[in-house]
């Protein structure tokens, strides 16, 4: 069986720096999740409450919640790359929280998963790759997490290269473009020099 190209860029990334297994595969790194993540925490309401995290990737943003006083009374993390599993359960013992991850298939979308049941959910790391670069595809994921939770955020990337993961196409939305697919209405934007984070 073929390994999917995001899940080898992530398994040589851990390889290549072991010491750092939370951020070692992330393109953004270590200072700009830990930025996002405490963006998204003050942005999205109830985050103190169900959690529902797409693309956990190994719950470091637990760690965050925990310095803000706001860890989740229940935390549902979600992610396509298996090996992730052993470091979401070591945080769930080192929380004492009450907690589930759930391993998706890269290429199965989120919205095939169960719904509802959450008071937050947010995904931070997956717009724009993953086959999550077209406005249907945002669409798609607004409209399924919002089914999930009442409160939520989608993080979407302002910069890209189109080589940073091999063929995979790496998007760029402009803010404008993101302001006619969501309508005030229903969600809020907060833009960075770095990132759009879209939230309800």
């Amino acid at each position: 069986m073929t390994e999917h190209p995001v899940e080898a860029h992530y398994r040589k990334k851990r390889k290549d720096a072991p010491a750092d297994p939370d951020f070692a595969a992330l393109d953004q790194g270590r200072a700009s999740s830990l930025r996002r993540y405490e963006l998204v925490s003050r942005l999205v309401r109830a985050m103190d409450g169900r959690l529902l995290d797409l693309g956990c990737g190994t719950a470091a943003i637990l760690d965050t919640l925990n310095g803000l006083g706001k860890l989740p009374l229940r935390y549902t993390g979600v992610d396509g790359f298996m090996p992730n599993e052993e470091a979401v359960m070591r945080r769930f013992r080192q929380y004492q929280l009450a907690g589930w991850f759930e391993w998706k298939p890269m290429e199965q979308p989120f919205e095939a998963l169960i719904r509802g049941g959450f008071d937050a959910a947010v995904c931070i790391g997956v717009a724009g790759f993953w086959g999550l670069h077209t406005n249907r595809q945002l669409t798609s994921l607004q409209e399924y997490m919002a089914a999930c939770a009442r409160y939520g955020c989608i993080v979407i990337p302002q910069a890209y290269m189109h080589n940073q993961l091999g063929d995979l196409h790496i998007r760029r939305w402009p803010t404008q473009d993101i302001r006619q697919l969501f309508p005030a209405s229903t969600c809020k934007v907060f833009e960075t020099d770095r990132e759009i984070f879209l939230y309800w």
